[in-house]
């Protein structure tokens, strides 16, 4: 009975934790986009925060009159990708459900 409570506990738990990861396949530097940066760590380096910070610039600077809509639609998108970039959240986190599952079969276990 003990073994079952246990495999139950744990597989509420393995599915109420949620996580979320620093890093995704969007920021991956290549040549079609020279904004996009790939985003290995805690922090930007002051290199990538310069190169974000320039393009940012450039759109901003850019006769937007004359583009096309696809154009529009792919600035639009870079911007969006940048923004991800410098906002998206660093580390692993664990919902408040699955912290009470912890401290619960922690509590029941010793």
């Amino acid at each position: 009975m003990k073994k079952i409570v246990f495999f139950v506990f744990l597989m509420v738990l393995s599915l109420s934790v949620s996580t979320v990861f620093a890093t995704d396949a969007k920021s991956e530097l290549n040549s079609d986009n020279p904004a996009a940066i790939e985003n290995r760590g805690d922090k930007l380096s002051e290199e990538e925060i310069n190169q974000i910070e320039m393009r940012i610039e450039e759109i901003r600077d850019m006769d937007k009159s004359e583009l096309t809509e696809e154009e529009r639609v792919e600035l639009r998108k870079e911007l969006k990708d940048i923004k991800d970039i410098v906002t998206s959240p660093r580390g692993i986190y664990i919902s408040v459900g699955g912290l009470l599952l912890i401290l619960i079969l922690i509590l029941l276990l010793t």
